[in-house]
């Protein structure tokens, strides 16, 4: 019988992990999701002189969820820790840079990485196993911990920008970086894009920024709208689906982007005041949310928290915090009592 304070964590292993406890007892769960993809290289002015020898936009981190639970002996959780995509050098693009990171993070076009980074996956905790993108696995989350979005750096002076963190109840957007003085193309109406953070009841929608100021969120451009759980962005684009920064995955992901920093991921606690739970009969065609925030199998955490990859939260030991999650995912499940 395990002492109460004991500690189970799971590093990122790309793959699902199991946990059975141990003993009847009140458990606290700990998740943090994965940040985005960072892309760093040389930013030029529109003469062609150097404005920065090494200019990197960073990835969204992820966000920290936790809460306590009652669980009998033997029950099994599924443990889903995020991963953090490779970090990108726009001068050293490889085959494989433009994956997203495990459980949600969005992938970027093959041969985009010149242009943007991939999205972090988020971290969850689930009653039935699968593959991670599993519609049946996917709606037993009963904590979810958001990715941040992948960051861009374009290098036309306008649209570049750092990923959006794994949210709380909403993903944060991504960022975009207009440099005064660098290179604008005087020709090209368009403007930016980026993405918003994903919410309770769906992923988030990409917007189009025109240099002038306007704001486009119809199918006329390069609009993304994320998914539940993530890593299947929908885009509507006369012409083509190409990702430049990919979106966070999250209880929702966010959007991806182009030309701007990609959205981070919602997060979800079952049990958590404003987060809404889907309900049992919901089908990958037809999600149904119940207006309230306890999950269908009736398990609820209690005492929870959820802090956004933009803010101060604990360290994965707990000895100390740190301004989001960087790098891959975590998880720490501690027995508090009998």
């Amino acid at each position: 019988m395990p002492e109460a304070g004991t500690v189970w964590t799971f590093d990122y292993t790309g793959k699902e992990q199991e946990f059975i406890t141990p003993c009847s007892g009140n458990y606290k769960v700990e998740l943090w999701g994965a940040q985005g993809g960072s892309i760093s290289g040389v930013a030029y002015n529109s003469d062609g002189s150097i404005r920065n020898n090494n200019l990197t936009y960073i990835g969204g981190k992820g966000a920290y969820t936790a809460g306590l639970i009652n669980l009998n002996k033997n029950k099994i959780l599924y443990v889903y820790v995020g991963g953090s995509p490779l970090q990108i050098n726009t001068t050293l693009v490889s085959d494989g840079n433009h994956v997203g990171g495990f459980n949600g993070g969005e992938s970027i076009t093959s041969g985009q990485e010149i242009y943007g980074a991939p999205g972090g996956g988020a971290t969850d905790i689930r009653l039935s196993n699968g593959n991670w993108n599993e519609f049946s696995s996917l709606k037993s989350r009963i904590m979810v911990a958001a990715g941040g979005g992948g960051a861009n750096f374009r290098n036309e002076g306008y649209g570049e920008g750092n990923g959006g963190e794994g949210g709380n109840l909403v993903g944060i957007k991504g960022y975009e970086a207009l440099t005064p003085g660098s290179y604008f193309r005087s020709d090209y109406s368009d403007g930016y894009n980026t993405g918003n953070g994903g919410t309770q009841t769906s992923g988030g929608v990409s917007e189009q920024h025109y240099l002038n100021g306007k704001i486009l969120t119809t199918t006329a451009h390069q609009i993304w709208y994320g998914s539940f759980g993530g890593g299947n962005n929908i885009c509507v684009h006369p012409w083509g689906t190409l990702i430049q920064s990919g979106s966070g995955g999250g209880y929702y992901s966010g959007a991806s982007a182009a030309h701007g920093g990609a959205g981070g991921g919602s997060s979800f606690i079952s049990g958590y005041n404003g987060c809404n739970a889907i309900d049992k009969s919901s089908t990958i065609d037809n999600i149904i949310h119940t207006g309230q925030s306890n999950h269908y199998s009736g398990y609820i955490f209690n005492k929870s928290i959820i802090i956004a990859g933009n803010d101060t939260m604990p360290t994965h030991d707990g000895k100390d915090i740190m301004d989001g999650n960087k790098g891959n995912g975590y998880a720490k499940i501690t027995l508090i009592s009998y």
